[in-house]
């Protein structure tokens, strides 16, 4: 029997786990991702997994066409799966090429809560939702077994921590409400910059440190340019750009030195030009 197109009342592509996969929502509150998305990104053919996913009972009973527009404008129909099924179909894949198989152990480990988070709390960025869940910041899946063994250790450090930096954070809120970021939010305010990779590149300025996974601003230039915040329940830091650091920023931003997304390689060319002098 052909099943009903659905049609979403939004859909967006999330990130997870470094690439950018289709989600939907639809009338009934209910969330589906595209599994052909995380087969392009782990490289293995689409038509042979969704083989597999119509031959199975649970999948094939709950898998929905959907409508959706693509990036080119133009509409289509995509076969998606509910979010809390991602882990089970997952699973189900047992085969990929040897260099990506630490991709989908991570893809395992991390897309539903990557998708959940977007339902629940609009968390399309995965700095956001890294943030939000308190995960290391991997740089690449193969640094995913170490960053778990540090956690436990990394967060007793930074408990210890909260108690003399708290006193410093309430004050930060308290002075810096109306414009506080975290550099991720304000990298977003660059035209074309990759706000996923702006930790990495102001580890490179020299600004960032890595410990365990987790990004820590040097001594030197913490509360001058950039402050910690740190939270009380589950001991993530969060990376906020205080005015001298918003400064540092756009000179990187203006020398080319903060990762731009792909087509927006020249945009920071483009608005130096577009300065007045």
């Amino acid at each position: 029997m052909t099943k009903e197109t659905l049609i979403p009342v939004r859909h967006e592509e999330v990130a997870v786990c470094g690439e950018y996969i289709l989600a939907a929502v639809t009338e009934d509150d209910k969330a589906y991702f595209s599994p052909r998305h995380v087969c392009d990104a782990l490289g293995i053919t689409w038509s042979r997994q969704r083989k597999k996913i119509m031959e199975d009972d649970v999948l094939s009973s709950v898998v929905a066409e959907m409508a959706t527009t693509a990036r080119d404008g133009k509409n289509y129909k995509t076969s998606m799966l509910p979010i809390e099924f991602a882990n089970g179909w997952l699973f189900t894949i047992k085969k990929v090429r040897p260099e990506l198989q630490d991709k989908l152990n991570l893809f395992r480990a991390e897309a539903y809560h990557a998708l959940d988070l977007w339902f629940r709390k609009g968390l399309r960025y995965e700095e956001d939702a890294l943030e939000a869940l308190g995960l290391p910041d991997f740089e690449s899946p193969a640094e995913a077994a170490i960053a778990w063994a540090e956690e436990r250790e990394q967060r007793i450090e930074l408990e210890a921590e909260n108690a003399t930096l708290r006193p410093k954070a309430k004050v930060y809120e308290t002075c810096f409400a109306d414009r506080q970021l975290s550099v991720v939010q304000f990298a977003r305010t660059l035209h074309g910059v990759n706000s996923m990779k702006v930790k990495e590149d102001l580890m490179r300025a020299g600004y960032l440190r890595r410990s365990g996974g987790v990004y820590r601003v040097r001594g030197k230039f913490r509360d001058k340019f950039f402050a910690e915040r740190i939270s009380p329940f589950r001991g993530f830091v969060t990376i906020i750009a205080l005015d001298g650091g918003k400064e540092k920023m756009v000179e990187l931003y203006l020398d080319g030195k903060l990762t731009m997304r792909r087509g927006f390689e020249h945009a920071h060319e483009r608005f130096f030009d577009e300065l007045d002098f």
